[in-house]
């Protein structure tokens, strides 16, 4: 049923206990994406929008990797590398808690460990947006 509802998840990941978390972002650059907790019978327990300070906060620098980063929000909106600091920046679009359009910046080494993250408000006269 969830398959049907929602098509196929972009990514699967394992979960403790037997369960699968199946990964659902909406449009390329949608402001929402659903995290879909299935169980070993194949039964939906939760599904719960992750780009949200919830979501936000599984994310924990010099520890999460960029395989975490993807298993909790699926591909990033956009990717940025940043020679001179060794840094890498995927970029999630979400609205605030104020329902604002905003952008989650997660920033990795070259290693792919997370060394911290940011949330920008986009600016409406913004061509990417």
């Amino acid at each position: 049923e969830v398959r049907r509802t929602m098509g196929e998840p972009v990514k699967t990941c394992p979960l403790t206990g037997g369960m699968q978390n199946w990964i659902y972002p909406r449009g390329p650059g949608g402001l929402h994406t659903f995290n879909a907790h299935i169980d070993q019978k194949g039964v939906l327990r939760s599904l719960e929008n992750v780009l949200e300070e919830s979501g936000f906060a599984r994310v924990a620098s010099g520890r999460s990797t960029k395989d975490d980063v993807l298993c909790i929000f699926g591909p990033p909106f956009t990717e940025s590398y940043f020679k001179a600091r060794g840094e890498l920046v995927w970029d999630y679009r979400f609205r605030d808690a104020w329902g604002y359009p905003s952008r989650f910046n997660v920033l990795f080494n070259d290693a792919g460990i997370v060394t911290g993250t940011l949330q920008i408000r986009e600016d409406p006269s913004s061509p990417d947006r």
